[in-house]
């Protein structure tokens, strides 16, 4: 299984998977939802569907949420 990853952040941080052999980093692509509409379109067209209470996105890494500062009275 190969992994092929875009976009700004797989640019930043293709060190991190340069000697991966399952991972292939395609430079200076910027990935847009405009792109993903042909590729549905498609997928419906054939009656293919996802249920959408199951879907989960694929992130590359966690949130990074944190409490705001307190502000000086």
């Amino acid at each position: 299984l190969q992994h092929v990853v875009i976009g700004d952040g797989a640019d930043k941080a293709s060190e991190l998977w340069a000697n991966r052999t399952d991972i292939r980093h395609l430079p200076g692509i910027k990935p847009h939802a405009r792109h993903l509409a042909p590729l549905a379109e498609a997928r419906l067209a054939k009656g293919e569907t996802d249920d959408l209470a199951y879907l989960v996105p694929a992130y590359g890494k966690g949130a990074n949420v944190t409490q705001p500062a307190k502000k000086a009275q």
